[in-house]
């Protein structure tokens, strides 16, 4: 598959756009209720091997329920760890889900970091963005 130069965007999936973003990860939007338990959160990090790889999956945090200023508060409490990951080249990977009904419900991603982001030297991480060229 081709691609034009890399393009990127701070934080979570474009598609949303109540998700605002700042250098260290997204802030939060007034008009979204925070007494509402609609969301999850999920973030996973992978171990390093004692043969020098990449080991397995830990996760560290699999909420049920929770509201989003719960959320937010989680997301902040990892973006460190996960970039830290990130920077070492591990893979990894941290949502949050938005409008659940149930705990089977993944609806809606407003943030999401996995394995295809990448870490700057300030703190940041980053969405790498992939756009098919065609004639």
């Amino acid at each position: 598959m081709a691609g034009k130069p890399t393009q990127y965007s701070k934080g979570g999936d474009s598609e949303s756009p109540e998700l605002q973003t700042k250098s260290k990860g997204f802030k939060s939007v007034s008009a979204v209720p925070s007494k509402r338990k609609d969301c999850m959160v999920q973030v996973c990090l992978r171990k390093m091997s004692l043969f020098g790889g990449q080991g397995d999956v830990d996760i560290v945090e699999d909420t049920g329920l929770i509201t989003r200023k719960q959320a937010e508060v989680l997301w902040h409490k990892w973006q460190p760890k996960v970039y830290e990951q990130l920077k070492e080249g591990l893979d990894v990977e941290m949502g949050i889900w938005i409008n659940c009904k149930d705990t089977t419900d993944y609806h809606t991603f407003i943030a999401h970091i996995d394995r295809t982001c990448e870490a700057d030297d300030r703190g940041n991480v980053w969405q790498v963005k992939r756009e098919l060229v065609k004639p």
